[in-house]
């Protein structure tokens, strides 16, 4: 057979492994946390869609001050000039791009194959050479880490930088072994290319470097060796930080804000070691690719089996040339240390691939590393065992492919749900999606934001039609925080505030609008609704989201054997009664039953509130008492922040509600007024101080955003909060 046969031969297999691997979701719509790259791609094609002002008028200017490649931008603007219906992300232009995205790798792949057999060309035969270089393209191309790199818009730069990259590498390689300067000057050239595309072109230079010291010229001396190596590093450095020292020149920040977060994780201790941490999940994640949410734990025992089989014919061949094989694996590690540590700041892993694509230079030195342990064997195994492996990671891609199909097709439905609001009358300003699951199959459905959802590159809007409301997503409990900012909530209600919340199937939301609170719904500081010696209430009409918290006290003697019950009804035709269970805790006179309704659903988006009703051993209660929230946690006004990272709390702890049954403890509550994010941090008890580790850290990273951070001190049982005091 001929070499002209054989690669053609080789590029048929990789052909149809490619359409076999990435064919499943080419056609599938945009996934949700990839929505605002297909933003940016279409406000980089098109000038109208960008931000009115000065803010647009810079914006491309603005961009890659930030932090984005000049190349990057271009052809993702490109693609988007295109494709797209005037900006509009259609199917087409969603699969087109993809399949940009697939060329692109494709040519990734074959560089990676020509620079394969230049490093290996000093230290083997030809012909392993060459088989090695034929088998990395063919295992880049169906490892699963690069399914959700051709399906993301976000991975562009990352695709074009592994192109410039691979190439500048192979380039590199055959002008220094053949000695012609020419083909130096081009790498040069491909490395400022790869620098002008991604931010992984910092790892460049240090491939180089070893690339060099290992195979450049083998049979010199170590310190000649060591010398064009540095010489190498230093070249190359100053080549890719040639776009850092241009966005110096112009204004900005000579590293973007991505590479200051990884660098200043890496200085910090605390940090250093968690990225150190992340950096091993995602070498984990390259060498067992396996989307856990997707296959189950069987993936783990087939992705063991494939890299058990690559291992055993390197290890062999390692017994009769120890000097090749410690090369290899020295390099391997290098290169695969370097690849595990880009993007630091992310993190990467089994359970969450929504930014799976950073992985794209770990995947890339995984395959050239299982090529070379693949082809170390002679004879008809050295082809027979790189295409036996492909064909495992196929099955493991394939289920990646599948996880994504599935993702796409939840952000397609939510998608589709949140579109009626655009057709309400009067005009909403504010839409909340509560408890939407944020992952399917590994991959984020909603992102870190849902300005996407209403913005002209995925809706298209008639002309004067007013403004698309703003887009938001919060959890349930993440809802009842914000629902305990009155001022907040009250003027979204007013501008027009719809609620996007689960329906009774898998495909179904209902969307519902709040009514303005009146001047009468405005509750004040011991400001109560009380009835006594009966167990139902007057008849009300009150707000349920400014009344949040029932107190009920029960008769001495009450038996506590069961959870007091506490039973309404509302105006909402929908769900117009409900009931609830809550908490007995002791009391001076009885027990006292706590009833934490705005963590009722049923309740609280009911519309008005018309009656309440407690049941069983509470039918006839003492006093009942409706408020706005639950009495405060004795002795705590604000937390003492002396203490560097930590916050600590002084309470009464004499004068906290004991429960009846359950064993109560305290959380701190975080709550992001801007991105409705919640987050809840341990209390550590230290006698009768409370000390909160690592509050300070957290609240200083979202100390810059304009509407501010809400902290909530509650004191709680699993099942519902007993008193709570909050600040700003």
């Amino acid at each position: 057979m001929t070499k002209r046969s054989r690669v053609a031969g080789l590029w048929a297999i990789v052909i149809l492994f490619a359409a076999v691997v990435y064919g499943p979701f080419l056609d599938e719509g945009p996934l949700g946390g990839d929505g605002d790259a297909f933003v940016e791609a279409s406000r980089m094609g098109f000038a109208d869609l960008r931000p009115e002002g000065p803010a647009g008028e810079n914006w491309v200017e603005q961009q890659w001050l930030e932090g984005a490649r000049p190349l990057e931008l271009v052809s993702i603007g490109l693609s988007a000039k295109l494709w797209t219906d005037d900006g509009l992300w259609t199917q087409t232009a969603v699969s087109m791009l993809r399949l940009e995205n697939l060329v692109l790798l494709l040519l990734a792949a074959f560089f990676a194959g020509r620079a394969v057999e230049r490093m290996l060309a000093p230290w083997c035969s030809d012909e392993q050479g060459t088989m090695a270089g034929y088998a990395t393209p063919l295992l880049l191309i169906a490892h699963p880490l690069c399914v959700p790199t051709v399906s993301a818009a976000g991975s562009r730069g990352d695709l074009l930088g592994a192109v410039f990259a691979t190439a500048a590498l192979a380039t590199f390689l055959r002008g220094r072994q053949t000695n012609r300067p020419g083909l130096i000057g081009l790498s040069m050239a491909l490395a400022l290319a790869c620098a002008f595309s991604t931010q992984a072109a910092y790892l460049l230079p240090a491939w180089l470097a070893v690339a060099e010291f290992l195979s450049a010229r083998r049979h010199r001396s170590l310190p000649a060796r060591s010398r064009t190596a540095l010489t190498t590093l230093a070249v190359f450095g100053g080549a890719v930080l040639l776009d850092a020292g241009m966005r110096v020149a112009f204004g900005g920040e000579w590293r973007p804000e991505a590479v200051t977060r990884s660098l200043g994780m890496l200085r910090d201790p605390h940090g250093f070691w968690v990225a150190l941490g992340w950096g091993f999940e995602r070498v984990g994640l390259a060498m067992l690719p396996v989307n856990v949410e997707g296959l189950g734990a069987w993936g783990y025992v087939f992705a063991g089996v494939l890299l058990a089989s690559v291992l055993q014919p390197a290890l062999h061949a390692a017994r009769s040339a120890p000097r090749l094989w410690t090369g290899v694996l020295s390099a391997w590690v290098v290169a695969m240390a370097l690849a595990g540590l880009y993007r630091a700041d992310l993190r990467v892993f089994p359970g969450d691939l929504t930014s799976a694509y950073v992985l794209l230079p770990a995947a890339l030195v995984m395959s050239i590393g299982v090529a070379v342990a693949a082809t170390a064997l002679s004879g008809k195994r050295r082809t027979i065992m790189p295409i036996a492996v492909a064909i495992g990671y196929a099955v493991l891609a394939q289920g990646e492919a599948q996880s994504l199909k599935d993702a796409t097709r939840a952000t397609e439905r939510l998608r589709a749900s949140l579109a009626p609001a655009l057709e309400l009358e009067p005009p909403v300003k504010h839409v909340l999606l509560v408890d939407e699951p944020q992952m399917v199959k590994a991959h984020s459905v909603i992102g870190e934001s849902l300005e996407w959802v209403y913005d002209p590159a995925f809706t298209r809007l008639d002309p004067g039609a007013p403004p698309p409301p703003d887009a938001r997503s919060t959890s349930d409990d993440g809802f009842r925080a914000l629902a305990r900012e009155e001022r907040l909530l009250d003027a979204m209600r007013a501008d027009g505030l719809v609620l996007a919340l689960p329906g009774d199937g898998e495909k179904d939301r209902r969307l519902l609008r709040l009514d303005p609170a009146t001047d009468d719904d405005v509750t004040r500081e011991g400001d109560v609704v009380v009835w006594r010696e009966e167990g139902r209430s007057p008849v009300l009409d009150v707000d349920p989201l400014h009344r949040r918290a029932l107190v009920v006290r029960a008769r001495p003697g009450t038996s506590t054997a069961s959870p007091p019950r506490v039973g309404w009804r509302v105006s909402d035709e929908v769900v117009a009664t409900g009931v609830a269970e809550g908490v007995w805790i002791a009391g001076q006179d009885g027990p006292v039953a706590v009833f934490d309704l705005a963590a009722e659903r049923g309740w609280l988006l009911g519309g008005r509130g018309k009656r309440l009703w407690t049941e069983g051993e509470l039918s006839s209660p003492l006093e009942a008492q409706l408020s706005s929230d639950l009495p405060s946690v004795a002795g705590v006004r604000a937390p003492d922040t002396r203490g560097g990272e930590d916050w600590t709390f002084d309470p009464e702890v004499a004068a906290l509600p004991k429960p009846v049954e359950d064993e109560a403890y305290a959380e701190l509550v975080l709550f992001d007024r801007h991105g409705f994010h919640l987050r809840r941090l341990a209390v550590e008890v230290d006698g009768a101080r409370w000390h909160v580790p690592g509050a300070e850290a957290l609240v200083s990273r979202w100390e810059h955003l304009p509407e501010g951070l809400t902290w909530a001190l509650e004191w709680r049982t699993e099942d519902a909060c007993l008193a709570r005091s909050r600040g700003h």
